[in-house]
């Protein structure tokens, strides 16, 4: 068993095994000073059974489906909004951390390809993806949305961008 006290994983080296030590992550922006730690480090949350955006920025299991029928596991942030670009739902695949909102930078066609290729969709056969969290939430509702491309906002007149 682990020892789950003192686990920190940083965001880019999470991977579906990690929910094996707890089905509830929170990124640990109270310890950012800590040697070796910075915004973007997690620690396990086995405090919480339920995902409650309001303990903080927290990440669950989320199951995805492309338009093709194709499953994936990945994780998402719960949000009190709901909007995608707080949810931020990335797949996971292997050690790939395959994300769909990319912030205020237009993701490139190379980006888009090799997004594609380590899925094996197609801008065809992914979007729309409809994904759901694993954990119920305080509600017994499911996080719940769905992804129908990159997505970017467009900093001139803070729209949302989406392309396949």
């Amino acid at each position: 068993m682990y020892n789950t006290e003192r686990i920190r994983i940083q965001f880019e080296d999470f991977n579906k095994s990690h929910f094996d030590i707890a089905k509830i992550w929170e990124f640990a922006i109270d310890e950012e000073g800590e040697n070796g730690q910075d915004e973007t480090t997690l620690k396990p949350r086995l405090d919480l059974s339920l995902p409650d955006p309001s303990e903080g920025l927290l990440i669950i299991e989320c199951e995805f489906e492309s338009k093709s029928g194709k499953k994936f596991s990945g994780l998402c942030s719960p949000s009190f909004d709901n909007l995608l670009s707080n949810i931020q739902p990335y797949i996971i695949i292997e050690n790939l951390m395959v994300m769909f909102w990319f912030g205020i930078s237009q993701p490139d066609n190379d980006t888009k390809t090799k997004i594609y290729e380590s899925l094996g969709e197609t801008n065809d056969s992914l979007f729309p993806i409809k994904f759901n969290s694993v954990l119920p939430m305080a509600d017994d509702s499911r996080l719940s949305g769905q992804i129908d491309g990159f997505m970017w906002i467009n900093l001139s007149d803070d729209s949302i961008i989406i392309e396949k």
